[in-house]
Formats: C-alpha cells, structure tokens, sequence
C-alpha cells in the first residue's frame, strides 16, 4: 500500500514493484544455493531443515473460543475505524472540502492549435 501512495508516477510504481520482485527473486536464489551447499555444510544443513521445523503455539492461542474472540475484536475495531474514516472522508468530499480554489492548465498545440487558447488560470466560482 505505501508504495502505491509514495509513488509519484506511474513510472516509479512500476520501479518498486520491479525491486521488490528482484529483492525477492534474490532470496530464493540465495536459499536455493544454501540448500545445494554452495554457501558451507552448516547453511546447507539449515535449509534442508526448515521445511520440517515447527514451532510452539502458546496457551492462549490454543483455546479456540478466546482465539476467535480476539480475531472478532479486531475484525470489529479495524472495520468501524476504516468505515468512519469513510464516512468522514464522503461528507468533507460531500461539502466542497477538498476541491481546488484555482486550477492551471496547459494545453500543447502540437496536434490541436487551438488547445493553445485554453491555456491558463482557472478559478472556481
């Protein structure tokens, strides 16, 4: 989510996403050598271990009516806060809160000459 809103182009988008995917091919690569040995006995040891390895859950995850309790907790808190900040946003967009006094606006004439003739500044009445 942060690198779609951090993106300023469509462009850099397509740049975090394409790094991210390197990032994560490099990790793959570099486990897939690890479980071959190629990285020394004790990283080859470790890999071909961890698809066996298990870990302990604690006493409160293991009761199953406490566990959904808490997942309904924080599905009730997550959707109420998400709903308000909607409602809130609806009614500021609802009453003119977010919209643009003045707006400048270029128009190339490259294709259309007389886009040139549109180009200025423009102010809401």
């Amino acid at each position: 989510f942060l690198l779609i809103m951090r993106s300023s182009s469509v462009l850099d988008l397509l740049l975090n996403f394409s790094a991210i995917e390197f990032v994560s091919t490099l990790d793959d690569v570099v486990f897939g050598l690890a479980q071959d040995g190629l990285l020394g006995d004790v990283l080859k040891k470790e890999a071909k271990d961890m698809p066996e390895k298990s870990y302990r859950v604690s006493k409160e995850c293991l009761n199953t009516v406490y566990a959904m309790k808490v997942s309904l907790l924080y599905f009730v808190v997550l959707f109420l806060s998400f709903f308000g900040s909607w409602v809130y946003i609806y009614w500021q967009q609802r009453s003119g809160a977010y919209l643009c006094q003045q707006i400048f606006s270029q128009f190339g004439d490259e294709i259309l000459p007389m886009l040139g003739t549109f180009t200025g500044l423009f102010y809401k009445h």
